[in-house]
């Protein structure tokens, strides 16, 4: 009943206000401010501007008609450059993001109140914070790593896959000039050209497609390596050169969960809180008269808490490594399925083919056949990429890298990343 005879008063005293300055008679009207909004907010952070594209377009607006004319235009790199899978580790340990990560975590100690009468357990928390941010760091490394790693087997896939794309285009142009031999030579109907133009046409989005994910994983990659000679708007293509590992593997679960008990960070900074929680407890103990206290009562919570949050990461730790061990297990499988499958569909579009030129098959059978060995090469490739990223992911699983070679990392001083 108050909120209401408040609200009420309140539109009374803005009508009297409105009357007042003259609002009813033409004049003025006073601004609308909304509870929690600043009568001074800038007006620029209440529009939101729009966007017309054809003002942007370097050249005139083209209809569909027009541009149906000629052959869809897709911009090509100029020229590349060839990355190993190291190259890019390194690329990424020097990009300023990582940088950061790498910075000294001496900044971390903490030795307030080292005078007073918990100076010992202050001294402590410093040193193992210093310890926790070590680990964090190595942390965010190995996943900066890992990411690093997926796209560029994510963008080896891609160009392998527009490579496909091309081939298959190729393929479907060829039938169009058989096509064309048999009508000329009145053999065939003039319906065969027109199933193998419409074969040349579709394929042809095809290749846009896959041209346009090529150029995405391509900026991707270039935004995580951030060299001064790859920037994101560069025509020069990163053309990854490390071949992929195909071989199949037995592998122990006991023994790669071990592993990633002994390499990842997360249980161990888990152990770093529990012990830091715990000497918080004792600071708390020596200000308080008693276990009652609630200085004393949130430590031992917060004890408690970390405690559980360790028997957590350790739970997930071991969940994370059952789960790449079998993905990798699954796209394994998926290689040695696709592989089978593209022999046996390339088996069927020569047949196809010698059928065609023996007028027993149309346009469409030939295409068909070849449509599905393209399918069935673009599932090898798929298959392929996702097995390197599964092994990526299981590397990232167990703290480690994939390969025979470890990384070290030192970290930096803060004028490296500031340059100052």
């Amino acid at each position: 009943m108050g909120n209401r005879m408040n609200r009420i008063l309140f539109m009374f005293c803005a009508l009297l206000a409105c009357i007042a300055t003259g609002c009813a008679s033409g004049g003025t009207k006073p601004t609308a401010v909304w509870p929690g909004q600043s009568a001074r907010t800038p007006v620029k952070l209440r529009q939101i501007e729009s966007i017309a594209l054809e003002h942007h377009s370097s050249i005139p607006p083209v209809t569909i008609e027009d541009a149906s004319k000629d052959e869809p235009r897709v911009a090509v790199a100029a020229n590349s450059i060839d990355l190993t899978i190291d190259q890019v580790r390194a690329a990424v340990l020097s990009n300023p993001e990582v940088r950061i990560n790498r910075m000294d975590p001496g900044i971390a100690r903490e030795r307030a109140g080292a005078d007073g009468p918990w100076r010992v357990e202050s001294i402590r928390i410093g040193e193992l914070r210093y310890t926790l941010a070590n680990a964090q760091t190595k942390r965010r490394i190995v996943r900066a790593i890992a990411e690093s790693d997926r796209v560029y087997w994510s963008l080896h896939g891609a160009i392998r896959e527009l490579a496909v794309r091309h081939r298959d285009l190729e393929l479907a142009r060829q039938q169009m000039v058989r096509a064309r031999t048999k009508v000329e030579s009145g053999i065939a109907v003039a319906l065969e050209v027109a199933r193998a133009e419409a074969g040349v046409a579709e394929r042809q989005e095809s290749v846009v497609i896959a041209q346009a994910r090529v150029r995405r994983l391509d900026r991707q990659l270039k935004r995580m390596l951030n060299r001064s000679d790859l920037k994101m708007k560069s025509a020069t293509a990163i053309a990854p050169v490390t071949d992929p590992i195909v071989l199949g593997y037995q592998l122990s679960s006991m023994q790669l969960t071990k592993m990633a008990t002994a390499n990842r960070t997360e249980e161990r900074e888990q152990e770093l809180r529990m012990s830091i929680a715990l000497l918080n407890v004792a600071i708390a103990r020596k200000v308080a008269t008693n276990d009652a206290d609630p200085r004393v009562q949130l430590a031992l919570l917060q004890h408690q808490q970390r405690r559980i949050a360790k028997k957590r990461a350790e739970e997930q730790i071991k969940q994370d490594v059952l789960d790449a061990i079998d993905r990798l297990h699954r796209d394994w499988n998926r290689i040695l399925l696709a592989r089978k499958s593209v022999m046996l569909t390339n088996r069927r579009y020569l047949a196809e083919k010698r059928q065609f030129e023996l007028n027993l098959r149309t346009s469409t059978d030939v295409l068909e056949a070849a449509s599905l060995l393209a399918e069935a090469q673009l599932r090898e490739v798929r298959a392929v990429a996702d097995y390197q990223i599964s092994q990526v992911d299981l590397a990232f699983a167990t703290g480690s890298v994939l390969g025979e070679h470890r990384v070290n990392w030192s970290p930096i001083e803060i004028d490296q990343v500031t340059g100052g």
